[in-house]
């Protein structure tokens, strides 16, 4: 299965136009990805498109993610980016079986 890694330069991800268009084509986001907290969260917890059953997300220059958006919105997106997270663990203890387990670094 294998382990996909995507590193991010969040200088490159100081508006959320630009993060979601890295994280989309980063991790192969389907067509239907709308650029909302609701489709990156639907996303996030999906992932099956992915052939890699361990995904990495590294986030480099954190103090630039989304600098340029309001403090409200880089809050939002990091909350639904560990909901995602969590998400996934929780289906893997109900299915009984590792399906995608999705890991994020700040640096």
């Amino acid at each position: 299965m294998g382990t996909y890694d995507l590193h991010i330069n969040c200088f490159w991800a100081q508006r959320i136009e630009g993060f979601y268009a890295i994280l989309a084509n980063g991790l192969k986001f389907p067509k239907y990805f709308s650029g909302k907290l609701d489709s990156l969260s639907e996303c996030l917890s999906d992932l099956t498109w992915l052939e890699e059953s361990q995904i990495n997300i590294y986030f480099y220059e954190e103090p630039f993610f989304l600098k340029g958006e309001a403090p409200g919105l880089r809050s939002a997106v990091k909350q639904t980016i560990e909901e995602a997270v969590e998400e996934l663990l929780q289906l893997e203890e109900e299915e009984g079986e590792m399906l995608k387990k999705l890991s994020i670094y700040w640096k």
